[in-house]
């Protein structure tokens, strides 16, 4: 009798922790969107900008393929508030280029990254994606592959939103001698 009571414990506590952790791992969010905003800042080594700061806005929604992994989908634009800009003007003959000057800078795209998510528990807690995809420089008018790698935290968090902070990186290898980096800070509201 005592062994079909020790036996009948086990496969209740057994049951009852595989439930435990499949409502734990429904209750993860499949999918969730960002809206985050900040400032960004592009870094002196750029050929198109002296420096220029800009606000940033995004717009993601990433979709979970594993525990630890998403897909994500990013728009981009980054628009100047301040620093000087000019303009590289091509001459046919040798390539080089004659600077004028031009309009404030502006950029804009779409990336999709990879995010690697950690925390176990029903929202990401952290996130870190990586990722490329087309931008447009206004002031150009040139489009190219930008590299961009972005890292997220939780601030707060209920069951259906939060509030993220978040930094990144955008490298956009245009211009005749060195690619532009945008470097970003800011604060995102996460809903999923």
């Amino acid at each position: 009798m005592k062994l079909i009571c020790r036996a009948l414990a086990l496969l209740f506590s057994s049951v009852l922790l595989d439930s435990t952790a499949l409502r734990a791992q429904s209750e993860r969010p499949h999918g969730w969107f960002d809206l985050k905003g900040g400032i960004a800042y592009e870094s002196p080594g750029g050929s198109d900008f002296a420096s220029a700061a800009a606000l940033n806005l995004t717009l993601a929604g990433s979709l979970r393929l594993t525990t630890g992994t998403a897909l994500q989908l990013a728009a981009d634009d980054f628009t100047s508030i301040s620093g000087s800009s000019s303009v590289c003007l091509h001459n046919p003959g040798n390539g080089a280029c004659s600077y004028e000057g031009g309009s404030r800078l502006r950029a804009m795209g779409v990336a999709a990254s990879i995010a690697f998510i950690s925390g176990d528990g029903p929202t990401p807690v952290w996130t870190a994606s990586f990722g490329a995809g087309p931008y447009w420089m206004g002031s150009s008018g040139q489009t190219s592959l930008g590299l961009r790698a972005t890292i997220e935290g939780l601030l707060v968090g209920s069951k259906t939103n939060g509030l993220t902070a978040t930094g990144g990186v955008l490298v956009l290898p245009m211009g005749p001698s060195a690619p532009i980096s945008l470097f970003s800070l800011g604060l995102g509201l996460r809903v999923w």
